[in-house]
């Protein structure tokens, strides 16, 4: 992660410095295929990982498997939409989704024959929509920077990694049945964006982004109940606070244009 945040930093950097260099020459294959996406069409960016890692298992021992993507609650996956008003201009929108279900069992103290579950629960979710401008920093890298105001709520993680709500299911007394809801986090931002991207190949690249954004978040408290009327007990209680932040896209982005 540090090491992608430094390159797309720099890549960033090197991109305005070269802003004046601009060309109205349109790139083309061998083939005379445009490799750069044009006035009218949509751009489709989703992470590359999956693929990255389908390919490199082609050179090993390990087996294979098509590209998957997780959409859970604990690692959602993001997807970008673009329409492109202008060679050099277009309008974003990028969609989070993921959501996870876990349930274990486990015998009975009183009736091992019997089991008792813990269902775990958890949905993430975001949107984000804005403006971007691009522009050629050499032959087929192209750098861009834009603005966008987005929405997330993502779900509450212990420190064991357990995401989201819990709820325990005695199988002999339901008395014992409790739930533990809450802990979840909305918010509301604003941010700027600076990102590097490769064209391999006609309207299609790789690349990755580097966020500065500022925010408002607040986060519920965390409540567990009890079947048997017992009082509440509240882990977290509710806050909530403004903030800045910079980060990176988190993974590289493959990008289709059409």
């Amino acid at each position: 992660m540090k090491k992608l945040t430094l390159i797309v930093t720099l890549l960033s950097i090197l991109t305005f410095s070269v802003y004046s260099q601009e060309t109205t020459e349109v790139l083309k294959t061998k083939k005379g295929r445009v490799i750069m996406p044009e006035a009218g069409d949509i751009g489709l960016s989703i992470d590359a990982t999956p693929f990255l890692s389908y390919a490199g298992n082609l050179f090993n021992q390990n087996g294979n498997t098509a590209p998957t993507f997780n959409f859970t609650a604990q690692d959602p996956t993001s997807l970008t939409l673009k329409y492109f008003l202008k060679q050099d201009m277009a309008v974003r929108a990028t969609f989070l989704l993921g959501s996870s279900r876990n349930v274990v069992n486990e015998p009975s103290i009183s009736d091992p024959k019997k089991l008792d579950k813990t269902i775990y629960s958890a949905t993430a979710f975001g949107f984000s929509g804005g403006i971007e401008y691009s522009r050629s920093i050499k032959n087929r890298l192209r750098g861009y920077y834009g603005g966008l105001v987005g929405f997330e709520y993502l779900p509450y993680t212990d420190d064991l990694g357990n995401t989201g709500n819990v709820k325990y299911i005695d199988a002999i007394n339901v008395k014992n049945d409790t739930k533990i809801i809450g802990g979840n986090t909305s918010t509301i931002y604003i941010a700027g964006l600076v990102g590097v991207e490769y064209f391999f190949a006609s309207k299609i690249s790789i690349g990755g982004e580097f966020y500065f954004s500022g925010g408002f978040g607040s986060t519920s408290e965390r409540r567990q109940t009890f079947s048997n009327g017992s009082e509440d007990n509240i882990s977290q209680e509710k806050s909530n606070g403004m903030g800045f932040m910079t980060s990176a896209s988190g993974a590289l982005k493959l990008s289709f244009h059409f």
